[in-house]
Order: structure tokens, then C-alpha cells, then sequence
């Protein structure tokens, strides 16, 4: 009994649940199954920074690799003679615009030039008088002159700015077809108002008092006597008919160079899109055609 009592007592370790008081028999003792033990830190997990995710996996684009650009590495004879055909008429292009700009500026200066010193002759000469009268009408008009000085002098300076934007920027010249297009109407519209009325105003109802239909009328043939002096009569009407042909020819040149300017852009055009596809991508052509 005693040896039974003493494998009673050393079947429950001090950590294991003890049997109560009274009870060293184990004969009717079942004592319940040990539950597990978590543990705990002393330490605390507050401030643990969270466990950190996973990057997505990164989409590729299949725009890209759908449409790969094109370059000009495969192509034919045919293709590069229309390209380098292309690139002769962009550069006989440019050299166009130059030397229409230095003609348009000349021809502004010369006009410019004649009718500044048909308005300072009128205004040096208005108040001498022979045999009492002046060597001008009454009542002149004036402003066929004021129209044609000041349309040279807005030309004139139109000109040489874009002159000096041509030789310091010719690559970066090129603009918009629908900003070219409107350049063009407006300086030949311009142009074409200004000489007509020019021309119009000289014997218009049979009156002489425009300053250049009076330089060339017949009455003051019998005053040149009288003014040898003060005014030659006749220079100034060859000056200021000379100002005129001027101002046709500034018309009839911008006329023929935007004329030739749409030819060739006709001729350009196709070649321009195939280009700039062989060298930058179909993305270029297609932005080159939407504003085609």
C-alpha cells in the first residue's frame, strides 16, 4: 500500500495539477488533461511595424509592342529617292523664303524711301508762293500718299524681323499650313487694297489733287518756270510712279512665291508622312495626319 501511495504521489509533478487533499489513491482520481500554455512577451508589439506587401506585378504595355516603329533600315530604292527628293524641295523651300523675304524687303525700303521724301518735299514746299499762288493745289489729298508710306513701312518691318528669324532660326522656321495660308491672304489682300487704291486715286473724276496725279498733270507744266527753284515737277511724278510699279511688283512676287509654295507643299505632303514614319514611327504619322 505504502509503495502504491509513493507511485501516486510522484506521477504529478510540481507544474502538473495536484490531486486534492485526502486523495494519495489513484484509483478513482482522473485528473483533467493539461491544457497548452501560450506565451506571452514582456515586451510590447504596439509599435511592430506591419509586415510589408508584395509589389504588383508590373503590366507590360502592349500598345508598344503591338506597333514597333518602322525604321528606314529596309528600305527600298524607289523609298529613299522619294526621300531625298522630298528633302530637295524642302530645302529649294527654304531658300524660296529667304530670298522672297530679301526681295519684299528691298522693295518695302524703296517704297518706303519715295514716299517719305514725297512727304517731306510737299510739307518743305506747301507755303512758297510765286505770282500768288503755291506750287500745290488748294486742298490736296494726301492720304493716297500716307496709305502707300505707311503699308511700306509696316512691310518693311514685317520683312526683316522674319529675314532675321530665317538665317538665325531655318531649322526652327517651320509652321502651320493654316497659319502660313492666313500670312499670305492677309499680306496680299493688304497689298492688292493699297495698290488699286493708289492707282485709283491719281485722276479720279478728273481731278488732280492727289500729290502724285498733281506731279503729272499738265497744269503744272506751265508752273516749272515759276518753281525751278523749289520743285521739279516731273522727278517727282516719275518717283512716285516708280512707287507704284513697286507696289505691283511686291504683290505679283508674294503672289507667284505662295503660289509656288502650294505646289510644292502638294507635292511634299505625301512624302513629308512617309518620313517621318521611316524615321520617328507610325505614331508620327498619325499625328502628321491629323492635322492633314
Amino acid at each position: 500500500m505504502a509503495a502504491e501511495s509513493y507511485y501516486h504521489l510522484n506521477a504529478y509533478p510540481a507544474s502538473s495539477q495536484q490531486p486534492p487533499p485526502g486523495m494519495y489513491s489513484g484509483d478513482n482520481y482522473n485528473p483533467a488533461p493539461s491544457k497548452p500554455q501560450l506565451q506571452t512577451s514582456t515586451h510590447s508589439t504596439y509599435n511592430a511595424l506591419p509586415p510589408r506587401p508584395l509589389s504588383p506585378p508590373v503590366k507590360p504595355n502592349t500598345q508598344l509592342l503591338s506597333k514597333p516603329h518602322t525604321t528606314n533600315s529596309h528600305t527600298t530604292p524607289n523609298e529613299r529617292l522619294k526621300q531625298r527628293k522630298y528633302l530637295k524641295l524642302k530645302r529649294y523651300l527654304r531658300v524660296g523664303k529667304v530670298l522672297v523675304q530679301a526681295i519684299s524687303t528691298l522693295l518695302s525700303a524703296i517704297m518706303f524711301g519715295a514716299m517719305a521724301f514725297m512727304s517731306i518735299k510737299y510739307y518743305d514746299t506747301r507755303n512758297e508762293t510765286r505770282g500768288g499762288r503755291t506750287a500745290w493745289p488748294k486742298n490736296p489729298k494726301l492720304w493716297p500718299t500716307f496709305l502707300l508710306l505707311i503699308g511700306a513701312g509696316i512691310t518693311l518691318i514685317v520683312s526683316i524681323i522674319t529675314l532675321i528669324s530665317y538665317c538665325w532660326f531655318l531649322k526652327k522656321a517651320k509652321r502651320s499650313w493654316k497659319l502660313t495660308v492666313s500670312k499670305y491672304a492677309i499680306h496680299l489682300g493688304a497689298w492688292a487694297i493699297i495698290t488699286i487704291l493708289y492707282r485709283y486715286e491719281k485722276d479720279v473724276h478728273g481731278s488732280d489733287n492727289d500729290l502724285w496725279g498733281w506731279t503729272c498733270s499738265e497744269e503744272v507744266a506751265a508752273l516749272q518756270a515759276e518753281f525751278n527753284d523749289v520743285v521739279g515737277f516731273s522727278s517727282l511724278c516719275n518717283l512716285q510712279s516708280s512707287s507704284w510699279g513697286t507696289s505691283l511688283a511686291e504683290f505679283l512676287v508674294k503672289s507667284a512665291f505662295a503660289v509656288g509654295h502650294f505646289i510644292i507643299y502638294r507635292k511634299t505632303r505625301d512624302e513629308e508622312k512617309q518620313y517621318f514614319a521611316d524615321h520617328l514611327g507610325d505614331a508620327t504619322t498619325d499625328f502628321v495626319e491629323s492635322f492633314s
